[in-house]
Protein backbone atom coordinates (compact mmCIF):
# COMPACT_ATOMS: atom_id res chain seq x y z
CA UNK A 1 0.00 0.00 0.00
CA UNK A 2 1.31 3.43 -1.02
CA UNK A 3 4.31 1.97 -2.81
CA UNK A 4 5.85 4.04 -5.59
CA UNK A 5 5.48 2.17 -8.87
CA UNK A 6 7.47 3.81 -11.66
CA UNK A 7 6.30 3.25 -15.22
CA UNK A 8 8.51 3.77 -18.26
CA UNK A 9 6.52 4.16 -21.49
CA UNK A 10 6.12 6.01 -24.77
CA UNK A 11 4.72 9.46 -25.40
CA UNK A 12 4.09 8.89 -29.12
CA UNK A 13 0.81 10.31 -30.35
CA UNK A 14 0.65 7.56 -32.99
CA UNK A 15 0.66 4.54 -30.64
CA UNK A 16 -1.77 1.77 -31.56
CA UNK A 17 -4.97 1.53 -29.54
CA UNK A 18 -3.97 -1.84 -28.05
CA UNK A 19 -0.95 -0.18 -26.39
CA UNK A 20 -3.04 2.76 -25.19
CA UNK A 21 -5.61 0.41 -23.66
CA UNK A 22 -2.95 -1.65 -21.87
CA UNK A 23 -1.35 1.52 -20.47
CA UNK A 24 -4.72 2.79 -19.22
CA UNK A 25 -5.35 -0.61 -17.60
CA UNK A 26 -1.94 -0.56 -15.90
CA UNK A 27 -2.70 2.84 -14.40
CA UNK A 28 -5.98 1.48 -13.05
CA UNK A 29 -4.24 -1.60 -11.63
CA UNK A 30 -1.62 0.49 -9.81
CA UNK A 31 -4.21 2.86 -8.35
CA UNK A 32 -6.52 0.00 -7.39
CA UNK A 33 -3.69 -1.43 -5.26
CA UNK A 34 -3.49 1.88 -3.40
CA UNK A 35 -0.07 2.62 -4.85
CA UNK A 36 1.39 5.80 -6.35
CA UNK A 37 2.02 5.95 -10.08
CA UNK A 38 5.30 7.66 -10.90
CA UNK A 39 5.81 8.33 -14.59
CA UNK A 40 7.36 10.77 -17.07
CA UNK A 41 4.74 13.47 -16.61
CA UNK A 42 3.52 13.59 -20.20
CA UNK A 43 -0.01 14.04 -21.48
CA UNK A 44 0.34 12.10 -24.76
CA UNK A 45 0.57 8.51 -25.87
CA UNK A 46 1.03 5.74 -23.34
CA UNK A 47 2.14 8.31 -20.75
CA UNK A 48 -1.18 10.09 -21.02
CA UNK A 49 -3.07 6.79 -20.94
CA UNK A 50 -1.33 5.31 -17.87
CA UNK A 51 -1.87 8.51 -15.90
CA UNK A 52 -5.49 8.76 -17.05
CA UNK A 53 -6.08 5.16 -15.99
CA UNK A 54 -4.78 5.86 -12.48
CA UNK A 55 -6.75 9.09 -12.17
CA UNK A 56 -9.95 7.40 -13.40
CA UNK A 57 -10.11 5.31 -10.22
CA UNK A 58 -8.91 8.02 -7.83
CA UNK A 59 -5.24 7.11 -7.84
CA UNK A 60 -2.33 9.35 -6.90
CA UNK A 61 -0.10 10.31 -9.83
CA UNK A 62 3.38 11.84 -9.69
CA UNK A 63 4.88 13.08 -12.95
CA UNK A 64 8.57 13.88 -13.37
CA UNK A 65 9.45 15.89 -16.45
CA UNK A 66 12.26 18.11 -17.75
CA UNK A 67 11.41 21.80 -17.74
CA UNK A 68 11.93 22.13 -21.50
CA UNK A 69 9.11 19.61 -22.08
CA UNK A 70 6.76 21.69 -19.95
CA UNK A 71 7.71 24.72 -22.05
CA UNK A 72 6.66 22.68 -25.11
CA UNK A 73 3.35 22.03 -23.34
CA UNK A 74 3.97 18.27 -23.20
CA UNK A 75 3.41 18.07 -19.43
CA UNK A 76 0.22 17.08 -17.67
CA UNK A 77 -0.96 19.69 -15.15
CA UNK A 78 -4.00 17.90 -13.70
CA UNK A 79 -2.09 15.31 -11.64
CA UNK A 80 -1.19 15.40 -7.96
CA UNK A 81 2.44 16.39 -8.41
CA UNK A 82 4.46 17.44 -11.43
CA UNK A 83 8.16 17.61 -10.55
CA UNK A 84 10.40 19.57 -12.90
CA UNK A 85 13.99 18.55 -13.61
CA UNK A 86 16.78 20.30 -15.48
CA UNK A 87 17.67 17.40 -17.77
CA UNK A 88 16.45 14.07 -19.12
CA UNK A 89 19.12 12.33 -17.05
CA UNK A 90 17.91 13.95 -13.83
CA UNK A 91 14.35 12.98 -14.73
CA UNK A 92 15.30 9.34 -15.21
CA UNK A 93 17.20 9.15 -11.92
CA UNK A 94 14.33 10.85 -10.03
CA UNK A 95 11.91 8.30 -11.45
CA UNK A 96 14.13 5.43 -10.31
CA UNK A 97 15.00 6.86 -6.87
CA UNK A 98 12.68 5.65 -4.17
CA UNK A 99 10.64 3.44 -6.48
CA UNK A 100 9.48 0.13 -5.09
CA UNK A 101 9.21 -1.41 -8.55
CA UNK A 102 9.78 -0.44 -12.18
CA UNK A 103 7.26 -1.40 -14.87
CA UNK A 104 8.08 -0.93 -18.54
CA UNK A 105 5.49 -0.68 -21.29
CA UNK A 106 6.23 -0.58 -25.03
CA UNK A 107 8.12 2.45 -26.26
CA UNK A 108 10.95 3.79 -28.36
CA UNK A 109 14.51 4.86 -27.69
CA UNK A 110 13.69 6.86 -24.54
CA UNK A 111 11.75 4.00 -22.96
CA UNK A 112 14.46 1.48 -23.85
CA UNK A 113 17.17 3.78 -22.50
CA UNK A 114 15.29 4.00 -19.19
CA UNK A 115 14.91 0.21 -19.07
CA UNK A 116 18.58 -0.39 -19.82
CA UNK A 117 19.62 2.17 -17.21
CA UNK A 118 17.69 0.37 -14.47
CA UNK A 119 18.89 -3.07 -15.64
CA UNK A 120 22.49 -1.83 -15.56
CA UNK A 121 21.93 -0.38 -12.09
CA UNK A 122 20.42 -3.68 -10.95
CA UNK A 123 23.29 -5.70 -12.40
CA UNK A 124 25.72 -3.51 -10.42
CA UNK A 125 23.68 -3.58 -7.21
CA UNK A 126 22.46 0.04 -7.34
CA UNK A 127 18.79 -0.89 -7.81
CA UNK A 128 17.51 -4.08 -6.19
CA UNK A 129 13.72 -3.86 -6.57
CA UNK A 130 11.51 -5.71 -9.07
CA UNK A 131 11.55 -4.82 -12.77
CA UNK A 132 8.51 -5.91 -14.76
CA UNK A 133 8.08 -5.67 -18.53
CA UNK A 134 4.53 -5.73 -19.92
CA UNK A 135 4.79 -7.44 -23.31
CA UNK A 136 1.62 -6.01 -24.87
CA UNK A 137 0.86 -7.70 -28.21
CA UNK A 138 4.27 -9.37 -28.21
CA UNK A 139 6.08 -6.02 -28.48
CA UNK A 140 9.11 -7.26 -26.52
CA UNK A 141 9.39 -10.70 -28.20
CA UNK A 142 12.34 -9.71 -30.42
CA UNK A 143 13.97 -7.92 -27.48
CA UNK A 144 13.78 -11.10 -25.41
CA UNK A 145 15.44 -12.98 -28.28
CA UNK A 146 18.14 -10.32 -28.31
CA UNK A 147 18.66 -10.69 -24.56
CA UNK A 148 19.05 -14.45 -25.04
CA UNK A 149 21.67 -13.68 -27.69
CA UNK A 150 23.59 -11.47 -25.25
CA UNK A 151 23.81 -14.51 -22.96
CA UNK A 152 24.83 -16.85 -25.79
CA UNK A 153 27.59 -14.41 -26.77
CA UNK A 154 28.74 -14.03 -23.12
CA UNK A 155 27.88 -10.35 -22.73
CA UNK A 156 25.45 -11.28 -19.95
CA UNK A 157 25.23 -14.29 -17.68
CA UNK A 158 22.09 -16.41 -17.59
CA UNK A 159 21.36 -15.10 -14.06
CA UNK A 160 21.07 -11.60 -15.52
CA UNK A 161 17.90 -12.64 -17.32
CA UNK A 162 16.36 -12.97 -13.83
CA UNK A 163 16.78 -9.23 -13.22
CA UNK A 164 13.36 -8.70 -14.80
CA UNK A 165 10.06 -10.50 -15.29
CA UNK A 166 8.04 -10.36 -18.51
CA UNK A 167 4.23 -10.55 -18.37
CA UNK A 168 1.65 -10.40 -21.15
CA UNK A 169 -0.96 -8.27 -19.40
CA UNK A 170 -1.11 -5.37 -16.93
CA UNK A 171 -3.28 -7.65 -14.77
CA UNK A 172 -0.21 -9.83 -14.13
CA UNK A 173 2.01 -6.97 -12.97
CA UNK A 174 1.52 -7.35 -9.22
CA UNK A 175 1.93 -11.11 -9.32
CA UNK A 176 5.25 -10.52 -11.10
CA UNK A 177 6.29 -7.92 -8.52
CA UNK A 178 5.47 -10.27 -5.65
CA UNK A 179 7.14 -13.29 -7.31
CA UNK A 180 10.21 -11.36 -8.47
CA UNK A 181 13.48 -13.00 -7.57
CA UNK A 182 15.21 -11.05 -4.84
CA UNK A 183 18.44 -9.43 -5.95
CA UNK A 184 21.38 -8.85 -3.64
CA UNK A 185 25.12 -9.10 -3.03
CA UNK A 186 25.35 -12.69 -4.24
CA UNK A 187 23.99 -11.59 -7.63
CA UNK A 188 26.14 -8.47 -7.79
CA UNK A 189 29.24 -10.65 -7.45
CA UNK A 190 28.22 -12.11 -10.83
CA UNK A 191 28.10 -8.72 -12.57
CA UNK A 192 31.11 -9.68 -14.66
CA UNK A 193 30.63 -12.58 -17.04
Amino acid sequence: MNKRITVFCASSTKSKQTYIEAAFKLGMVIASHGDILVYGGGRNGLMGAVSEGALSVGGKVVGIIPEFMVNLEWGRDDIHTLELTETMEHRKLRMIEGSDAIVTLPGGSGTMEELYQVLTMKRLGHYLNPVVIVNTSGFFDKWMEFMDLTVEENFLGSDHLKMYTVVDSPDDTYRAIEDSESWGDDHVSKALV
